[in-house]
């Protein structure tokens, strides 16, 4: 059998180069600082919503917006109620078409007996 030849890897001539540290460091130093400005970033954005937190807390709602929200809740009831409405009227009416034919219907046949 042949035997296994293993490569000594920790000599720098086993045909792999390697990034110099100068590199390295540099592009260490781009991640950073990308990450850094993230950061500040979401630090802004979270104050600013921990400001909007406080300004809706110290408000109170007035009785006109109570009013208004009653007024929103009352017209989609109103409405969901002519929507139901109208579909009875219109089924009514089909049933009052189909009503008056067999009525004209059962003259029809009444006079012919006669």
């Amino acid at each position: 059998m042949e035997e296994l030849k293993i490569k000594d890897l920790s000599t720098a001539d086993h045909g792999i180069e390697k990034i110099p540290d100068f590199i390295l460091l540099k592009e260490s130093r781009k991640e950073v600082g990308q990450l850094k400005s993230e950061i500040d970033f979401l630090t802004v954005e979270n104050e600013k919503l921990e400001k909007k937190i406080r300004i809706y807390e110290g408000q109170r709602i007035t009785r006109e917006d109570m009013l208004g929200v009653k007024k929103e809740i009352m017209y989609t009831t109103l409405r969901d109620q002519l929507s139901k409405f109208e579909k009875k009227i219109h089924e009514l009416r089909e049933s009052n078409g189909k009503l008056i034919c067999e009525i004209i219907q059962l003259r029809k046949n009444n006079e012919l007996i006669n």
